[in-house]
């Protein structure tokens, strides 16, 4: 190593930092989900995947209303 700072240490800034999880569903995705399930008074278990995990909208409707939203 030449110096005192290492190349992690340089390289860092540069790097995408690794995501822990699953990847974040998007936020139009998870609308459409949290307004299919509301309009239609279907239950959690019967939300189509293709609005995302379940407990994903669900977690989110949740947090959007605790917020004040």
């Amino acid at each position: 190593m030449h110096g005192a700072v290492g190349h992690g240490e340089l390289l860092s800034p540069l790097m995408e930092h690794a995501a822990t999880g699953r990847p974040r569903v998007p936020d139009p995705q998870i609308g459409r989900g949290q307004s299919a399930r509301s309009g239609t008074g279907t239950s959690w278990r019967d939300l189509p995947e293709s609005y995302g995990a379940r407990k994903a909208v669900r977690t989110r409707l949740r947090r959007y209303c605790r917020d004040g939203g």
